[in-house]
C-alpha cells in the first residue's frame, strides 16, 4: 500500500497548510477570550474562507472534498496545533440536517 500524496494531493497539502498557517488564531488574538469565544473566532474565520467543513457538498459551504482531502486538512491541523474543532456540529448534527431536514 502506498501512503504517499500524489501530485494533487501535494498541491492540497500546501494549500491546506499555507491557509492554516496564515490563519490559525495567536496568542495575542486569543487574549482575553474565553474558550466560547475563542472557537466562534476560529469557526468564522474557517467558515468565511471555506474551510470549516470541506466534507460537505459546496452548496452547504463545504468544498465537497473527498475523504483523502479531509484526512489531510485533519492532518495539517494537528500538526499546527490549530484550536479544537467543532465536532458534534459539523459531523454530527451538520450531516443529520441535510439527510433528514427540510427547508
Amino acid at each position: 500500500m502506498d501512503f504517499n500524496d500524489t501530485a494533487q494531493e501535494t498541491t492540497f497539502r500546501a494549500e491546506a497548510k499555507a491557509w492554516l498557517e496564515a490563519n490559525v488564531p495567536n496568542r495575542d488574538e486569543l487574549e482575553g477570550l474565553d474558550e466560547i469565544q475563542a472557537a466562534k473566532l476560529w469557526q468564522k474565520r474557517k467558515y468565511d474562507a471555506g474551510w470549516a467543513c470541506i466534507r460537505w457538498p459546496e452548496e452547504y459551504g463545504g468544498q465537497n472534498a473527498s475523504p483523502i482531502r479531509s484526512a489531510i486538512y485533519n492532518e495539517e491541523l494537528a500538526y499546527l496545533r490549530a484550536p479544537g474543532r467543532d465536532i458534534f456540529g459539523v459531523r454530527m448534527l451538520g450531516p443529520t440536517l441535510m439527510i433528514h431536514g427540510s427547508e
